[in-house]
């Protein structure tokens, strides 16, 4: 009797352990999902932050955004691209069709897919420096040399685009003003308003090899002198990843 109440007694033993084993691997599994992503979160934020263009590719050959646009999207469906400069902002880009608060966005005038030739994007100047807070550095010649470039990732493409002018100007609506780049001529008129800034604070190459045939970002934010003027900061496409 006594070996038959042991067996039974043993075998509870076993099966509680099983049923205990397997919520352990469950809760351990759990857990190492949780740290793959955030590995892989950390790992895509890394890419970014350095600019290195030559993890944009897998070992298949096919280009892999350093962004989770299907998760991103989840939380927020407006969210359609990401920009990053590396010292000084890496945050995700809306299309508005006003003026949003606290973020970083385009107007419905310009394509998601930036395939205008002028493409405005607009960014709250955050007093903790984020966002397009941190735009100002490139007051500083060196700084616009040593932080020159600008990325931005859609589900489909990584663009670089390459910083050649800093400086505060009126408010007057780019895209309006210069007809979207439509045309050679809008386009010329463009580069030469760019050229011929005179503020003491700008910064400008006037070298910068661009032309007509150029694809052109604006980021544009408050400057601190007041409501009627921008603070805009100008780069080419240098190249793109598809």
């Amino acid at each position: 009797m006594k070996k038959i109440w042991l067996i039974i007694g043993v075998g509870a033993f076993l099966t509680a352990a099983g049923v205990g084993g397997m919520k352990a691997w469950k809760l351990y599994r759990q857990y190492r999902i949780q740290e793959e992503h955030r590995e892989r979160i950390e790992n895509d934020k890394n890419i970014r932050l350095l600019g290195d263009t030559s993890k944009l590719y897998g070992e298949d050959g096919k280009l892999k955004i350093p962004v989770d646009f299907q998760e991103i999207q989840e939380e927020n469906s407006d969210i359609y691209a990401w920009i990053t400069i590396p010292g000084v902002t890496d945050a995700p880009i809306i299309q508005s069709s006003g003026n949003p608060r606290n973020s970083i966005f385009t107007e419905k005038l310009n394509s998601k897919d930036f395939s205008d030739p002028l493409t405005v994007i607009y960014g709250t100047n955050m007093e903790d420096g984020s966002l397009f807070g941190g735009l100002f550095q490139y007051r500083d010649r060196q700084f616009m040399e040593e932080h020159p470039r600008i990325y931005i990732y859609t589900s489909e493409k990584a663009l670089v685009y390459r910083i050649f002018a800093a400086y505060r100007t009126d408010n007057r609506h780019l895209l309006k003003r210069f007809n979207r780049g439509k045309y050679e001529g809008n386009i010329k008129a463009f580069i030469k308003d760019i050229l011929n800034q005179r503020y003491m604070d700008s910064t400008l190459d006037q070298d910068a090899p661009i032309d007509t045939n150029d694809y052109f970002l604006t980021l544009s934010t408050h400057d601190s002198e007041g409501e009627e003027y921008r603070y805009l900061v100008q780069a080419y496409l240098e190249e793109s990843f598809t």
